[in-house]
């Protein structure tokens, strides 16, 4: 049985069927299209035709000829966190339409595996590396920067870290979530986080305390270990709902704390928002599997993708420093649905 071989699509074919020059597909698929002034809709035509043709770039004569691997290291913290599982597909489909591939390795918030990751990254000659890294690997992200390798942080940030970041504006964000519950009539609003020295978690208590203290309310934050959230979340719900000072609002700085959270309410019997208004930082998926429709504040993946991908390859092509400077802030918006009805 004679098996025939495919002929190896290239750029010259995919100009062919797009009928225009092959220096301008080899833009496109390089992600040089805005450098170069490639109308929008010429570029879409392009990458669309490349996927129909399945079009594989040769990534050893690419990168022979270039001295690049066309690979993006990306450290993410929890794999298993549905927040950086979304951020990680959205990324490397990002890189992938720009001709590269993404190696990935997370963390785990350990400061020892975090390095380890990074030398991991570094061995294997990434062109750059996307972060979004533990509290304590502040030195070895700033020698990785300070010896030349393009980094981006993406969601988390260092204060006073002259590194390129995208990232929200965590204690605005925090700080108008806890404003608007107090606008819908809450008054005993209380913050769950988790015991970190991470900035952006700070900046989200921040932004809570900032507000409470504005309105003359009485703040109260309780931080969860972060590998034992559930127990140290439920005995919390068990003693704060049943005392005293009984929460009208909860306010969650992170979307895993908020499921831990509604699982221990709703398997204690209490329900939102008839016993307690529940708030979210970020969407989780499990929120559709609850009766009542949970509020978030929303970290917009796709832009955090979009930003810190473009930033990134800008600055390997045009071999640029990714200092503070450069930076990105993306707008926050606030879901506000049933877990959080006005209650005047």
């Amino acid at each position: 049985m004679t098996t025939t071989r495919t002929k190896r699509v290239s750029i010259k074919d995919i100009a062919e069927r797009a009928g225009v020059s092959i220096s301008l597909v080899s833009f496109v698929l390089n992600g040089k299209s805005r450098e170069h002034r490639v109308g929008e809709e010429i570029a879409e035509r392009i990458t669309r035709i490349a996927e129909e043709m399945r079009y594989v770039p040769n990534m050893v004569a690419k990168g022979l000829r270039s001295g690049r691997t066309y690979t993006i290291g990306f450290i993410i913290p929890d794999l298993e966190a549905p927040y950086f599982a979304k951020l990680s597909g959205i990324i490397e489909r990002e890189a992938s339409v720009r001709g590269y591939s993404i190696m990935m390795g997370s963390t785990g918030e350990s400061d020892t595996r975090a390095s380890g990751v990074i030398e991991l990254l570094r061995s294997r000659g990434v062109d750059g590396i996307i972060a979004a890294p533990n509290h304590g690997s502040r030195d070895e992200i700033e020698r990785v920067a300070s010896e030349g390798v393009p980094i981006i942080m993406v969601d988390r940030r260092y204060d006073g870290a002259d590194i390129a970041t995208v990232t929200l504006d965590n204690r605005k964000a925090a700080y108008e979530a806890t404003c608007g519950l107090i606008e819908r009539g809450y008054r005993n609003i209380k913050a769950v986080t988790y015991r970190s020295g991470l900035e952006h978690i700070g900046d989200r208590v921040d932004g809570y305390l900032e507000a409470i203290a504005e309105n003359g309310l009485a703040p109260e934050v309780f931080s969860a270990d972060y590998y034992n959230r559930r127990d140290g979340i439920g005995r919390w719900i068990a003693a704060s709902m049943s005392g005293p000072d009984k929460p009208d609002a909860l306010l969650f700085m992170a979307d895993i704390l908020c499921v831990d959270g509604i699982i221990e309410l709703t398997g204690a019997g209490y329900s939102i928002p008839g016993d307690v208004a529940v708030i979210s930082f970020d969407k989780n998926d499990a929120f559709d599997l609850f009766n009542v429709p949970i509020s978030y504040i929303e970290q917009p993946h796709d832009r955090f993708a979009e930003a810190a991908v473009e930033m990134l390859l800008k600055a390997v092509n045009e071999k640029e420093e990714l200092t503070a400077d450069k930076s990105v802030t993306i707008d926050h918006r606030i879901y506000w649905r049933g877990s959080t009805p006005v209650c005047h």
